[in-house]
């Protein structure tokens, strides 16, 4: 039977930037191999998922034919955007996940925002690895569920050029690195680097924020954070941290709609 299918960019700030995505609703759950080689076939960073019916709706991310993603933001506000906007019009959805639970997402003022799981980083005792990584010093190296680098300003950032070969060996999952801010609006910067699983450097990383709200909010005294992934594409995100969980969202521009004959 055909399948809805979307298109779409998350975090963005206008045409052809943010982080590329795809959304398919299903009707059930095909085999396992299916799902892997319509991601693949699909051909985007990101693949998201649904299946709806009976009781809560399911939500599943694909990075490719080989990693199934344990959590993903962006994915999760791709997907709401195309049952809110288009399947089943309404201010919010909450998403059963194989992972990480219910993920509950809402329409804001900067577009959709999700509640995700705080992350908050501990400082390494021994930045060596991390700055061999970076390929400069850093003022801090933490870890959470990625590694952090936390770089002097944000035009270090725009000029990093981190050595792959390296991140894989990192005691966490990818390199994420991050700065203050240089713009009027924004609070800090941030890049994110997993080419170990295919992502030699991700777009906009709504799971970052996990880790980035906790600590730029500690380090300027502020809960309601802007930040700017400086990715070649770039992203915009609003962040908010909270006691147990932090709120990541912005805005979601849709591509291309149609549907897949599968």
């Amino acid at each position: 039977m055909p399948a809805p299918f979307f298109h779409v960019s998350v975090f963005s700030r206008g045409p052809y930037s943010g982080n590329p995505c795809g959304v398919v609703l299903l009707e059930s759950w095909p085999e396992e191999t299916g799902l892997r080689a319509l991601t693949a076939e699909i051909g985007l960073p990101t693949v998201a998922f649904i299946v709806t019916g009976e009781g809560p709706i399911q939500l599943r991310w694909f990075e490719g034919p080989e990693l199934e993603v344990q959590l993903c933001g962006h994915g999760t506000l791709a997907a709401a955007k195309m049952l809110l906007d288009h399947i089943a019009p309404g201010d919010a959805v909450t998403f059963e996940t194989r992972f990480s639970g219910a993920l509950r997402v809402k329409r804001s003022e900067n577009g959709f925002s999700v509640g995700l799981p705080r992350l908050p980083a501990e400082p390494l005792p021994d930045p060596a690895a991390v700055e061999s990584a970076v390929g400069s010093p850093v003022e801090e190296a933490l870890m959470a569920v990625k590694t952090l680098a936390v770089l002097p300003d944000a035009a270090a950032v725009r000029a990093a050029s981190p050595r792959g070969e390296l991140i894989g060996g990192l005691p966490a999952d990818g390199l994420l690195i991050t700065a203050p801010g240089d713009e009027a609006g924004i609070d800090f910067v941030a890049r994110f680097f997993a080419p170990h699983r295919g992502v030699a450097e991700d777009s906009a990383t709504g799971s970052a924020y996990c880790t980035l709200a906790p600590y730029w909010a500690a380090r300027l005294g502020k809960t309601d954070l802007r930040a700017r992934q400086l990715s070649p594409r770039g992203g915009e995100i609003f962040c908010s941290d909270g006691d147990e969980r932090v709120e990541v969202g912005g805005r979601v521009t849709a591509v291309v709609q149609g549907e897949l004959l599968i």
